[in-house]
C-alpha cells in the first residue's frame, strides 16, 4: 500500500537524521575520551560521522541489488549539497572562502568529480578496480590534508570540534552508547528508506534512480544540513564550506569506492543523459564560488536553492523525460 511505503520512507528518514546526530555526538565524544586531538577528530570523524547515512544506505542499496538507488543517492547527495545546503547557509549569513578551501580543497573537489564522471562515462560498469582507485584517492588526500593543517592547528573547524566535544558526553561508557545507538538507527533508517522508497518509486512509475537522486539523496543529506544550519547560525561560515567540500568529496571517493566493490555497477541512461550533467554544473558552479574570493551571499543562495528545485522538479516532471519509467 502507497501509505504503508510513505510512512516506511519517513521513517527512514528521520532515523537516519536521529542517527546521524547522535553518532556525531557519541563519535566526537569517544574520540575526545581515547585522547584524539580536535585536528585529527575535524579531518576524520566529523566528515566520516556526517557521511555515514549515505554511506549505509549506499551498501544497503548495493548488497540488494540496486545500484542506481546507491549512485542515484552519491549523485543527488552532491547535487543536493552543493545548491540546497550552501544556499539555504547563504541566506541564514553571508559565507565567506577560505585560502585554505579556494585553493587546496576546491580544485580537489573538482578534480575528482571529473575523475568520478570520466570513469562513469568511459570505462562503465563500474567495478572493483575503479573503486580501489576511488579508495586509494581518499587516502591519498586525508594524508595530505593532515600534514598542510598539522602546520596551521587552529582554525574555525577546531573551533567547531571543541563545541560539538562541549555538548557530547563526558563519560566513555554514554559515548560508545550514543555511537552504537546511532548507528542502530542508521542501519535501521537506510532499510526503512530503501524499502519504502522502492514501493514508492514503483507505485508513482519512477525509476530507482530518481528516487535515489531526491528523496533519499534529501534523507541522507540531513546530517549535513543540520550541521550546516547550526554553523550558519553560530556564524561559523567557514565550517560550512568546509562540511560541504568535505561531504562531496567523500561521497565521491569513499562511498562510490564502496559501491564498486561487492558487485559491477551499471551506468543508466538517465545519468548519462541529464543527473551527471547537472552534477558536474553543480560542481564547477560551487568550486567558482569558492574561487572568487567572495563572500556568498543571500542572493546567491536564493539561487542555487530555484536551481535545486528544479532540478528536483525535473526528476518526476513527466513532459521533461528526465526520469525514466519504470515498466
Amino acid at each position: 500500500m502507497p501509505w504503508i511505503a510513505t510512512f516506511s520512507a519517513l521513517g527512514g528518514l528521520l532515523l537516519l537524521g536521529l542517527g546521524g546526530e547522535l553518532l556525531v555526538r557519541g563519535a566526537v565524544g569517544l574520540a575526545k575520551r581515547l585522547g584524539l586531538s580536535n585536528l585529527l577528530i575535524a579531518l576524520t570523524v566529523v566528515a566520516f560521522a556526517t557521511s555515514m547515512p549515505e554511506l549505509v544506505v549506499t551498501i544497503a542499496a548495493a548488497l540488494s541489488n540496486r545500484p542506481d538507488l546507491g549512485l542515484g543517492n552519491i549523485v543527488g547527495s552532491n547535487i543536493a549539497n552543493s545548491l540546497l545546503i550552501v544556499g539555504a547557509a547563504a541566506l541564514i549569513v553571508a559565507l565567506p572562502t577560505s585560502a585554505g578551501i579556494s585553493r587546496r580543497d576546491a580544485p580537489a573537489l573538482a578534480g575528482v568529480t571529473l575523475l568520478f564522471l570520466l570513469l562513469a562515462f568511459f570505462t562503465a560498469p563500474l567495478a572493483w578496480p575503479q573503486g580501489l582507485l576511488l579508495l586509494a584517492l581518499l587516502g591519498v588526500y586525508l594524508v595530505a590534508c593532515y600534514r598542510q593543517e598539522r602546520r596551521r592547528p587552529t582554525g574555525e573547524a577546531v573551533a567547531e570540534v571543541e563545541e560539538l566535544s562541549e555538548e557530547s558526553p563526558g563519560r566513555l561508557d554514554a559515548s560508545l552508547g550514543l555511537t552504537l545507538l546511532g548507528g542502530a538507527c542508521l542501519a535501521l533508517g537506510a532499510e526503512l528508506l530503501i524499502d519504502g522508497s522502492v514501493r514508492l518509486a514503483r507505485a508513482a512509475g519512477v525509476s530507482d534512480a530518481a528516487i535515489g537522486l531526491t528523496l533519499v539523496a534529501f534523507g541522507t543529506s540531513l546530517p549535513e544540513l543540520a550541521t550546516a544550519m547550526t554553523a550558519a547560525l553560530r556564524r561559523h561560515a567557514d565550517v560550512v564550506l568546509g562540511n560541504v567540500v568535505g561531504s562531496n568529496l567523500f561521497n565521491l571517493l569513499a562511498i562510490g569506492g564502496v559501491l564498486c566493490l561487492p558487485a559491477a555497477v551499471p551506468i543508466a541512461a538517465e545519468f548519462r543523459r541529464f543527473d551527471f550533467w547537472v552534477l558536474a554544473g553543480a560542481t564547477l558552479l560551487l568550486v567558482l564560488l569558492l574561487r572568487r574570493h567572495r563572500p556568498i551571499g543571500r542572493l546567491v543562495g536564493l539561487f542555487l536553492i530555484v536551481a535545486y528545485a528544479g532540478f528536483v522538479w525535473a526528476q518526476f516532471h513527466d513532459g521533461a523525460g528526465l526520469a525514466a519509467v519504470v515498466p
